[in-house]
C-alpha cells in the first residue's frame, strides 16, 4: 500500500512539473535524502538505459540507502556503469576513488581504461609480477646449449599490457583491444645468469558484454574473441643437419597462431572463465612441434575467487584425450591497496607452463610480488 501511494506521489510530481526532467527530479530527491522516491525513479531510468542511474543505484546498494546493503549488486551496477565513457559521466564522477573506496573488488583501472579510450592508454592486462624464487621439485631444467648448465631454482618475470582501441562500433558495447604478454624464466642462480626461456604473446581481441533474460544465461557476463600468436622467438636450428649432428643440437622453435573464444560467468565473488582455441588451418609454425596440441590442448578453464584483499585462481588446460594437462594455482594477497602491490604465490604441475617445456612434466612452486591482479573482464 505504501509503495502504491509513493508511486501516485511520483506521478503527481511529474505531472505538476511536466517541463522538468524526471531524472533531475530523482537527483534532487536523492540529495534531500529522500532515497525511497529516488530509488524507484532510478530503477525506471535504468530500463531506459540511463547511464548515471546505474551509478546512483550502485551507490545506494553500496551504502544501504533505502535498500539493504548489497555489495554484489553494487559491484554489478558499477561494472555496468563502467561500460560507458562520455563527458557527462566524467563531470559527474570526478573522483574515481569514490567508487572503489568500499568495493575493492572493482579495480580502478577498469574505469580509467574506459574513460580514456581516445588517448590509447596502456593498462595492465594479465598479472605483472616478479618471482625471485621458483623451485622445481622434480629435477633440473633441460639445457639446449652445451655452455649452459641449468639448476632447478630460477626467477620468473611476467609483463602484460593492453590498449583499448575502439568501442561500440556495432552498438553492442563491444571493446576492441590489443595486448602483449611476455613471460621469462631466468636462471639467475647460475653463472652468467642466462634467460632459459622467454615467451611472447601478442593478441587482438573483441570483448562483448552479455545481457540476457534467459535464466540459464543470467550468469554469463561477457564473450571474448581472440586472434593470437604465441612464440618463444627461437628458430629450428636442426634444419641445418650438419651443425645439428656435429654439436648435438635440438630444436628450440616453439610457436603457433590460434583463434580463441572465452566465456566469462559470474556468481557473487566467483568467476568461471571457459576458453576454446584452435590453431589456424595450415599453420606452418606447428610443423616444428606437431604434437604441441597433444599437451596444451584446445580447452582452458579458470576458476577465480575475488574479495577485497585476495584474488585466487585455479587454472586448468590440456588435452584430455591424450591425458596431458597442466594445473596452476595462484594467489594474490593485497599488501598495499594504495599502490596495488600483492604478495604472489603459485604452484604448477603438469605440462605446458612454458613453450620450451610443453612436453616436459614438471612441478614447481614460486613466491614473489605482483603489481596488479589479472583483468578478467
Amino acid at each position: 500500500m505504501k509503495k502504491i501511494i509513493l508511486i501516485m506521489h511520483i506521478v503527481f510530481i511529474f505531472n505538476l512539473n511536466a517541463s522538468e526532467d524526471i531524472f533531475e527530479t530523482a537527483l534532487k530527491e536523492y540529495k534531500k535524502e529522500n532515497y525511497e522516491m529516488s530509488f524507484y525513479i532510478f530503477k525506471e531510468e535504468e530500463k531506459k538505459n540511463n547511464k548515471l542511474a546505474l551509478y546512483y543505484l550502485a551507490k545506494m546498494y553500496e551504502n544501504g540507502y533505502f535498500v539493504k546493503k548489497n555489495k554484489t549488486k553494487a559491484l554489478k551496477y558499477y561494472k555496468e556503469f563502467s561500460n560507458y565513457s562520455n563527458e557527462e559521466i566524467e563531470k559527474e564522477v570526478e573522483n574515481e576513488s569514490e567508487i572503489t573506496k568500499n568495493i575493492d573488488i572493482f579495480k580502478k583501472t577498469n574505469i580509467k581504461a574506459k574513460k580514456t579510450f581516445d588517448k590509447f592508454v596502456i593498462n595492465p592486462y594479465r598479472a605483472n609480477y616478479i618471482v625471485p624464487f621458483s623451485y622445481r621439485t622434480n629435477g633440473k631444467y633441460q639445457s639446449y646449449s652445451l655452455s649452459d648448465k641449468y639448476t632447478n631454482i630460477e626467477a620468473e618475470i611476467q609483463i602484460s599490457l593492453k590498449i583499448d582501441l575502439f568501442k561500440n562500433i556495432f552498438g553492442l558495447n563491444e571493446i576492441y583491444s590489443v595486448s602483449y604478454t611476455q613471460n621469462s624464466w631466468w636462471q639467475i642462480y647460475v653463472d652468467s645468469s642466462p634467460f632459459r626461456e622467454t615467451n611472447h604473446k601478442p593478441e587482438f581481441e573483441i570483448s562483448v558484454p552479455v545481457k540476457t533474460n534467459y535464466k540459464l544465461l543470467n550468469y554469463l557476463k561477457r564473450i571474448k574473441y581472440k586472434i593470437a600468436h604465441n612464440s618463444n622467438g627461437q628458430g629450428n636450428i636442426t634444419t641445418n643437419t650438419i651443425m645439428a649432428s656435429k654439436y648435438n643440437l635440438e630444436n628450440r622453435s616453439r610457436s603457433y597462431n590460434y583463434m580463441e573464444a572465452d566465456f566469462l560467468f559470474e556468481y557473487k565473488h566467483l568467476f568461471l572463465d571457459l576458453g576454446i582455441n584452435f590453431p589456424f588451418l595450415g599453420n606452418k609454425d606447428l610443423t616444428d612441434n606437431k604434437d604441441l596440441y597433444d599437451y596444451i590442448g584446445y580447452n582452458k578453464l579458470k576458476l577465480i575467487y575475488i574479495n577485497s584483499n585476495i584474488y585466487t585462481m585455479l587454472k586448468l588446460n590440456g588435452n584430455f584425450l591424450t591425458g596431458k594437462y597442466g594445473i596452476e594455482f595462484s594467489n594474490y594477497y593485497n599488501v598495499n591497496k594504495e599502490k596495488n602491490v600483492h604478495l604472489f604465490f603459485k604452484i604448477f604441475t603438469g605440462y605446458g607452463e612454458s613453450l620450451i617445456d610443453y612436453n616436459n612434466r614438471l612441478t614447481k612452486i614460486g613466491i614473489g610480488i605482483s603489481f596488479n591482479t589479472p583483468n578478467i573482464f
